[in-house]
C-alpha cells in the first residue's frame, strides 16, 4: 500500500512536471510572440518616421531651390527669354551658372532625394523649355566637348521630363 501511495505521489509529481514544462513552453512561445510583434511595430513606425524625414528634407531642399531660382533675377530673365523664344544674349557665364542649376536639381532627381512630382511640379516646363531650346543645346555641345561630363544630371533629368504629359507641346514651341 505504501508502494501504491509512492508511486501515486510519484506520478502526481511527474504530471504536475509536465504541466509546468508546457506551461513554461506557452509561456516561452508567448515571449517570443510578443517579442516579434515589437520588433514588426518598432520596424513599422521606424520606416515611417524616415519616411516622413524624407518628405520634410525634400520639401526643405526645394524651398530652397524655389527661392534660390525664382529670387535670382539674372535666371528669371534667361528663364523669360528661353519661354518667349527670344535669342538668348547672355555670355557663357551666365549660361553656365543657370544650366548649372538646373543641373543640381538633375543631381538630387537623379539620386532621388527629389521625388518626380516635385521635379515635375516646380521646375518641370523650365527644364523641358530650356533643354529643347536651340541655342542652349549648342552650348551643350561645346561643353561636351570641353568636359564630357559636364551637365549630364541636367540632360538626364530633361530627357526624364520630356515625356510627362503636358511638356510635349513644350518640345516643338520655339521650332
Amino acid at each position: 500500500m505504501e508502494i501504491d501511495i509512492k508511486k501515486q505521489n510519484n506520478e502526481i509529481n511527474d504530471v504536475k512536471k509536465e504541466k509546468r514544462n508546457k506551461i513554461r513552453f506557452i509561456i516561452e512561445i508567448l515571449t517570443i510572440l510578443i517579442m516579434l510583434i515589437g520588433i514588426g511595430f518598432q520596424a513599422y513606425f521606424s520606416d515611417k518616421d524616415r519616411g516622413l524625414t524624407r518628405e520634410i528634407a525634400e520639401a526643405s531642399l526645394f524651398q530652397h531651390f524655389y527661392k534660390e531660382f525664382y529670387l535670382n533675377n539674372n535666371f528669371q530673365q534667361i528663364n523669360n527669354d528661353i519661354s518667349l523664344c527670344k535669342d538668348l544674349d547672355y555670355n557663357s557665364e551666365d549660361i553656365n551658372l543657370y544650366l548649372g542649376f538646373l543641373d543640381d536639381i538633375g543631381f538630387y532627381y537623379n539620386k532621388k532625394l527629389i521625388s518626380r512630382k516635385v521635379a515635375e511640379h516646380l521646375f518641370g516646363s523650365v527644364i523641358v523649355l530650356s533643354y529643347n531650346n536651340n541655342q542652349i543645346k549648342e552650348y551643350l555641345k561645346k561643353s561636351k566637348k570641353q568636359f564630357s561630363k559636364s551637365l549630364v544630371s541636367y540632360e538626364r533629368i530633361a530627357k526624364d521630363l520630356q515625356h510627362v504629359d503636358g511638356f510635349s507641346e513644350l518640345l516643338t514651341r520655339c521650332q
